[in-house]
């Protein structure tokens, strides 16, 4: 009776050790979910202040390039200097119905970003190094 006693509390210890971990493993990813939103939501606010925000109008894609369409619903002009796809600086060109090869971003304007890779998210840095982010 001695040995079926001894395996059951090692088996309960090792249950219990289960159990603790699994209820860390859980407050973090909870705390760390909740500090990349805080981020995120502070970045969005910076823009916001400074007033450089970019929205999605419209996206699609077709043979080896994107294109975000996309409008400055800020109150500043926002001065392009490159766009980045996955960390990595990639050819692109920004047009209008009445300008190609544009670099700066009007307020209430909607202007066509194509970038050379099929994407669905991009990194925009301004001339000031502000970064922004669209997703399709």
């Amino acid at each position: 009776m001695k040995a079926i006693s001894e395996a059951i509390t090692v088996v309960f210890l090792i249950l219990v050790t289960l159990i603790a971990i699994a209820i860390v493993t859980i407050y973090y990813l909870h705390v760390v979910n909740l500090n990349q939103y805080g981020l995120s939501q502070e970045l969005r606010n910076y823009y916001i202040d400074t007033g450089q925000i970019l929205s999605v109008v419209y996206y699609h894609q077709t043979d080896n390039h994107t294109c975000f369409y996309v409008e400055n619903i800020g109150n500043v002009p926002i001065n392009v200097s490159k766009i980045y796809v996955n960390h990595t600086a990639i050819k692109f060109i920004i047009y209008n119905s009445t300008t190609t090869d544009i670099r700066v971003l009007y307020p209430q304007v909607v202007y066509v970003i194509q970038v050379y890779d099929n994407t669905t998210n991009i990194i925009i840095q301004t001339t000031n190094n502000n970064l922004i982010e669209l997703e399709a």
